[in-house]
């Protein structure tokens, strides 16, 4: 594979191209009902959580409106693959996200992109794009912007050009 474009939910999302067969999509959570294509979703939140919503605090009311159609698609997905802390029966597509990967970079994880940039590292493709990854305003999005400059960085030191 020639390409992967990580994205998120911040209004840069709408950039990704996903219409670029050569180019693997590969979202966080419910970013997979605003994309025409995916190929990946990332929740790396447990299903207990999610189904409760807890992950939505401080999120912007276009997301709140379609959480529930997220929850239902985890439920009944049987094409997309979804990346996990571990298989989760209730999601038939889970996979478990592979433990060499979090101790090879120490437990350093402080979002979901952070998941998605070690296993996208380790594809090995010539290309990682970011879309909808903006890491702006709240003090969270500081503390996990520091990790996804520690996986970019990662990336270009192992020759992986990077389109931010």
């Amino acid at each position: 594979m020639q390409s992967i474009a990580i994205v998120g939910l911040a209004p840069s999302r709408e950039r990704a191209p996903c219409a670029d067969k050569d180019t693997w999509i590969w979202t966080v959570g419910d970013g997979v009902l605003y994309l025409p294509r995916c190929d990946a979703v990332f929740e790396m939140h447990r299903p207990s959580v999610v189904e409760l919503g807890m992950g939505l605090d401080g999120c912007n009311g276009w997301r709140r409106e379609r959480y529930g159609e997220y929850v239902n698609w985890l439920a009944t997905n049987r094409e997309v693959p979804v990346w996990a802390q571990e298989r989760f029966k209730q999601w038939s597509m889970s996979l478990a996200f592979p433990s060499e990967l979090i101790e090879r970079f120490n437990g350093y994880f402080t979002s979901t992109v952070c998941y998605m940039l070690a296993l996208a590292i380790d594809q090995k493709p010539k290309q990682i794009s970011l879309y909808g990854v903006e890491c702006r305003g709240q003090l969270d999005y500081t503390k996990m912007r520091y990790a996804i400059e520690f996986y970019c960085g990662v990336a270009v030191g192992k020759g992986i050009n990077l389109v931010i």
